[in-house]
């Protein structure tokens, strides 16, 4: 679920990007709640330990780990809480979940730091070859492990608690290891040409990139939290500037929680379902870059989540965006939905009713339903929705008791 909400955020930052250099028209009521602020939420500590010994590599960045988890244990955290300084505990539970997300993602299994990790997981080389490329290598790989070992053993920080500075401390640390493993394997590449260097090589890059992001976000946390008194313990409203160096700090799955915004406002749920939708839509259309002319879109109830005001316009605000962002194709939209507010847009012909009998979906003839483009949506609603009433069944009871017990004191007068 996790990986899901981050690769929304991550699409929904993008559109939000490129809607002004891209000149994306939106309608009106979209461009009056148009996010312009973001909401970072820090709801629980997740200072992650790896298990040690499950792979050799996992193992070597939990020592790590261990080491920075160590120098920081100590009486401060429970002293903070009964502080009640909500800067210092928003720092603190900042720099653990920064510290503490980064080396789940080095760590687990998925990530290609060192040739002796999960052979039957690494893409792209045979698993025997590799073995055979580096098995002259083994004693060599170790040394420079344990080199790094040692280093990290002597680290000491200015600071005896997690906080901004101890938390950049600690990606800086990280880059120099990097760097080190980097300088190490290029010498190897240069002189044995093997492909699997090339790779160890765009995976090292790829690391101190995240770990350059994350010493830029902690930067900026830091100086906008210093001009910001916080509301709430775990809550900070930032600039959208601040969300996009957040979507380069992890690979997969993030460690904020995010809420756009606008100005001080979260947007409500309707307004994020918009916007959800119309960033699939730009997604979408970045990932087939043209391979395609004829496309068709299906949606699944659209309108969930949408006030009634909205559902009526719907179609409308889908039209002019997807003409407008799929210009160069031709396209069918097929949708489910169960709102009346949706069919007065769309002539009978264009939609089938389906209706349920005998505990089974069946599809009904049309020509039996009055015309619905342009129709009264109240009348759609009675007529074509089959509702048995149309108002709420409690008071529908209420009225037919009120009424039972009047016909029966009047039959006995």
């Amino acid at each position: 679920m996790k990986l899901f909400e981050n690769e929304e955020f991550k699409r929904e930052f993008e559109f939000l990007d490129k809607y002004n250099t891209e000149n994306i028209k939106l309608p009106y009521d979209f461009r009056k709640w148009f996010p312009n602020r973001l909401e970072i939420n820090l709801n629980e500590s997740v200072l992650w330990i790896p298990k040690e010994g499950s792979q050799n590599d996992s193992e070597f960045f939990s020592k790590i780990h261990k080491y920075i988890i160590d120098k920081v244990h100590s009486k401060d955290g429970d002293d903070l809480l009964k502080s009640g300084s909500f800067q210092k505990i928003f720092e603190r539970l900042y720099s653990e979940n920064c510290i503490g997300n980064y080396f789940k993602e080095i760590c687990e299994d998925r990530r290609f730091l060192f040739p002796n990790l999960r052979y039957d997981k690494i893409n792209r080389i045979n698993a025997q070859n590799l073995k055979n490329e580096f098995g002259d290598k083994e004693k060599e790989i170790e040394k420079i492990k344990n080199d790094i070992i040692k280093n990290w053993e002597g680290f000491k920080p200015n600071q005896t608690k997690i906080n901004f500075h101890y938390c950049i401390e600690v990606f800086e640390k990280l880059k120099e290891t990097f760097r080190k493993l980097k300088d190490e394997f290029g010498k190897w590449q240069k002189s044995d040409g093997f492909k699997i260097y090339s790779l160890m090589l765009e995976n090292y890059d790829k690391q101190i990139e995240l770990i350059e992001n994350n010493i830029k976000l902690t930067k900026m946390i830091r100086k906008k939290i210093s001009k910001n008194n916080l509301k709430r313990i775990t809550s900070l409203i930032v600039e959208l500037e601040v969300g996009k160096v957040y979507t380069k700090c992890f690979i997969e799955v993030g460690w904020l929680n995010t809420y756009w915004a606008r100005d001080e406002k979260r947007l409500s749920s309707g307004e994020n379902a918009l916007l959800n939708s119309y960033s699939r839509f730009y997604a979408a259309k970045q990932k087939i870059q043209g391979r395609y002319k004829n496309l068709i879109i299906l949606m699944d109830e659209p309108e969930l989540y949408f006030h009634p005001e909205w559902q009526r316009s719907l179609i409308s605000y889908l039209i002019d965006f997807l003409k407008n962002v799929f210009r160069e194709y031709n396209i069918q939209v097929i949708m489910t939905s169960n709102s009346s507010y949706i069919i007065s847009d769309l002539p009978k012909e264009n939609i089938i009713f389906l209706e349920k009998e005998n505990e089974k979906c069946k599809v009904c003839d049309n020509k039996n339903f009055k015309q619905t483009f342009g129709a009264n949506i109240h009348t759609l609603l009675t007529n074509l929705f089959f509702m048995e009433n149309t108002i709420g069944e409690f008071a529908n009871q209420k009225i037919k008791a009120v009424a039972k017990g009047l016909s029966e004191d009047t039959a006995s007068i």
